[in-house]
C-alpha cells in the first residue's frame, strides 16, 4: 500500500484542514468570549460613575457638614458656605481654566479633583433646604448609558 505523503513535510490538503479547523476554533473562541467583554466594559463603567459619585460626594458633604453657616446653595453647582477653620469656600462643577477648559470641581477657583477626570462624564449637583438646618445634596453623573443620581441628606454640624 502507498502512502500518500511527501518526503519533504505535509500536503496540501493537511495545511488547508489545520487551518480551518484553527478557524473554527478562533471563530468559537471569538464568539465566546464577546460577551463577556461587553460585561466586563459596561461592569468599568460602572466603576468609574461610582468612583465620580464618591469622590464628588466626599468634598461637598464634608464641606457642607463642616459648615458654621450656608451662604449660596442652589440648582446652579454652586454651593457656598462658611467654615470657622477655613472661612468662605465656593464649591463648583464649571470649566477649568488652567487645564484647556476641561471639566473639574472647583474649590475657591482651584481644581480639587484633577481636570479630565470626569473624562466623558457630565456632572452636575444640587444642594436644596427641604427643612430648617438639613440639607439635601443631589448629586448627578451622566455616562454613556444615562443619568444616574444619588442623594444624600447632610445636617451642618457648626449649625446644630
Amino acid at each position: 500500500m502507498k502512502i500518500l505523503r511527501s518526503k519533504k513535510g505535509v500536503t496540501l490538503m493537511e495545511v488547508i484542514v489545520a487551518s480551518l479547523m484553527f478557524a473554527i476554533v478562533a471563530i468559537a473562541a471569538t464568539t465566546a468570549m464577546a460577551p463577556m467583554l461587553r460585561f466586563q466594559m459596561r461592569a468599568n463603567d460602572i466603576a468609574e460613575v461610582n468612583s465620580i459619585f464618591d469622590n464628588v460626594a466626599n468634598v461637598i458633604i464634608r464641606d457642607l457638614s463642616s459648615a458654621s453657616d450656608v451662604i449660596n446653595y442652589g440648582t446652579d453647582d454652586i454651593l457656598e458656605v462658611s467654615i470657622p477653620t477655613l472661612g468662605d469656600i465656593e464649591l463648583s462643577i464649571a470649566p477649568d481654566p488652567a487645564n484647556n477648559n476641561l471639566l473639574a470641581l472647583l474649590r475657591n477657583g482651584v481644581s480639587v479633583l484633577p481636570a479630565g477626570y470626569f473624562r466623558n462624564n457630565a456632572v452636575s449637583f444640587n444642594v436644596t433646604e427641604p427643612s430648617t438646618g438639613v440639607f439635601n445634596v443631589r448629586i448627578s453623573v451622566t455616562d454613556i448609558t444615562g443619568m444616574t443620581e444619588r442623594n444624600f441628606v447632610v445636617r451642618p454640624l457648626m449649625m446644630i
